[in-house]
């Protein structure tokens, strides 16, 4: 009785750890290879290369090459480099070593800016300069292009004379700098294209109208900026300190405003 109890007992435990052997996962699968390049095809070297379902990392070498132990025949590998975009890359191990690509990271220090004597970028501009592109200019439909900078310069405050449409604005960048109007209205320089825009915002048409202020003629007109289509500026740039006049000299007291016009540009025809 006793000896049919203990076979009984074994077969029961073979029974047991063969089941227990046949759930056990295998990880006989061949890892991720692949290299991680930019663009041109240049190697990155210290790319994080990760598996997405197990979290398993591996760097990548001075080749741009790595290599993971993979849990299952496909899945996704996410890499990453400093400043580089993120990118997740599916993979399946029958497709054999990946070879992917990683984008540049748009980078708002590396956005060019029109200054007086050239061009430069955020990065390397040591002067206070802001830059209104065509984008932003388009996002409202406005006739006068000092109306679509109002609220987007940091020191520079726009105010329209009269709710009349054409009418001029009042423009000033960092306060007032005269207290006498007859000495100076406070206004910026305008330059377009590189040439000094000689009306600047001093107001035309000074015939008595709606636009004008009723108590003083001489404050009210229209403003000469109408004349500039907003939709053919490229960009503007608004300098703010002593860079702008260092360059347009007593003109530039009260900052500047260059602003760039849209040109034709050589294209492939198709």
């Amino acid at each position: 009785m006793k000896k049919t109890i203990l076979i009984s007992v074994l077969a029961m435990l073979c029974l047991f750890f063969k089941a227990t052997a046949q759930d056990k996962p295998t990880s006989s699968a061949a890892p991720v290879t692949g290299q991680v390049t930019d663009e041109q095809g240049l190697p990155l070297p210290g790319a994080t290369v990760q598996l997405l379902s197990t979290n398993a990392m591996s760097v990548t070498g001075k080749n741009g090459v790595f290599r993971i132990p993979a849990a299952a025949t496909s899945g996704t590998v996410i890499v990453s480099f400093i400043g580089y975009t993120t990118l997740k890359y599916p993979y399946k191990l029958s497709d054999g070593p990946l070879l992917i690509r990683l984008k540049p990271a748009a980078n708002s220090l590396d956005e060019v800016q029109v200054i007086a004597y050239g061009k430069t970028t955020k990065r390397y501009n040591t002067g206070n300069v802001t830059s209104i592109s065509a984008a932003d200019i388009e996002k409202q439909p406005v006739s006068n292009v000092l109306a679509a900078l109002e609220g987007r310069v940091p020191g520079m405050v726009v105010s329209q004379t009269s709710g009349v449409a054409g009418s001029s604005f009042n423009v000033q960048i960092r306060g007032q700098s005269a207290l006498d109007a007859t000495l100076s209205r406070n206004d910026p320089l305008f330059v377009i294209d590189g040439v000094t825009f000689e009306s600047g915002n001093t107001a035309t048409n000074q015939i008595n109208s709606a636009a004008n202020n009723p108590t003083s003629i001489s404050s009210g007109g229209l403003s000469p900026l109408n004349t500039i289509n907003p939709a053919d500026i490229e960009s503007i740039e608004v300098l703010k300190d002593a860079d702008a006049t260092a360059i347009y000299g007593s003109r530039a007291a009260n900052g500047v405003v260059l602003i760039t016009t849209k040109k034709a540009k050589p294209v492939k025809l198709k």
